[in-house]
């Protein structure tokens, strides 16, 4: 009888005085035959006729092991010690910045790229070897051995022609008929290709884009850019068949290059020279041109 009148007792006292989101009450012998203990394992108080717990204060962050913590948001990067904060994440170097790109035993932040000698350089330089590297732009071009650099255009005229001049060799390349005439078949290749027409596509989007900072057609731009593929070259073309037409392939494609490139930039002077459209159209131009004077029927 006795211990149910206790049980009994211990409810109600349990009931009035425990805190029952704070704490949990249990049988026992403190304060009076009763205990409640706290979630952090302390035991309670009574507190103005309620037992409650004692205020704990909410952890400084988030717990990282080790008797360690970083700050709420952010990241635990225990091998380094670090807290990696928005943007970043933790990797093989600690605390780097997304988008960082890994070299194997080092690494570049985001808008570089790995390089030669252990380097990082911009993503649109061009590595040269050796620890070398050209700035945005240039193009790396050796010559007797040792590395420089150049202009986009320069180093793309001369390694189109390399590659043309071996392909008109291996062919066969000669005249067929007067050099009007094959001067007419190469502007009228020039004019069908579908390359070249490609390329007059792209740089009008990327003039249009340059204008009014959204790549949307005009077409202005685009008769200016055939202009160039059409009459603007007609005349300085031919300049170059004596070239074509003294075997000198190399020099001759290296010329048409250039005379392709420049009637893009002048046509269309929004349009950086090094541009890649302007490479494509004058590459594709200059290799039509070729196939049409030697080689259409």
């Amino acid at each position: 009888m006795t211990r149910v009148f206790l049980v009994v007792l211990f409810s109600v006292v349990s009931l009035l005085f425990c805190d029952g989101a704070s704490a949990q009450c249990s049988w026992g012998y403190y304060a009076g035959g009763y205990m409640c203990r706290c979630p952090d394992g302390s035991f309670a108080n009574l507190v103005n006729g309620r037992i409650v717990c004692p205020y704990s204060r909410r952890p400084s962050g988030i717990d990282c092991g080790n008797n360690t913590s970083c700050p709420y948001g952010t990241q635990c990067c225990n091998r380094f010690g670090q807290c990696c904060h928005d943007g970043s994440y933790c990797s093989v170097y600690g605390c780097i910045a997304i988008g960082s790109v890994d070299c194997g035993g080092y690494y570049c932040h985001p808008g570089q790229k790995c390089a030669s000698g252990n380097r990082c350089i911009d993503e649109d330089a061009d590595d040269c070897g050796g620890g070398q590297a050209c700035a945005s732009g240039k193009r790396c071009w050796w010559r007797d051995g040792k590395a420089g650099c150049v202009t986009k255009t320069f180093a793309f005229a001369h390694r189109h022609a390399k590659s043309l001049a071996k392909w008109l060799g291996d062919n066969n390349a000669k005249l067929r008929g007067t050099v009007a005439e094959r001067h007419a078949k190469g502007k009228e290749y020039v004019r069908d290709n579908s390359e070249v027409r490609k390329a007059i596509d792209d740089i009008e989007l990327i003039a249009s884009g340059y204008l009014a900072g959204s790549a949307t057609g005009n077409p202005v731009i685009a008769y200016k850019a055939a202009q160039a593929a059409d009459f603007y070259v007609s005349y300085r073309a031919a300049e170059q068949a004596g070239e074509l037409l003294a075997n000198d392939h190399y020099d001759g494609s290296v010329a048409l290059v250039n005379l392709y490139s420049s009637a893009i930039v002048d046509r269309v002077p929004v349009v950086p020279p090094g541009a890649t459209e302007v490479l494509s159209f004058a590459g594709a131009a200059t290799s039509a041109y070729a196939y049409g004077f030697f080689f259409a029927p």
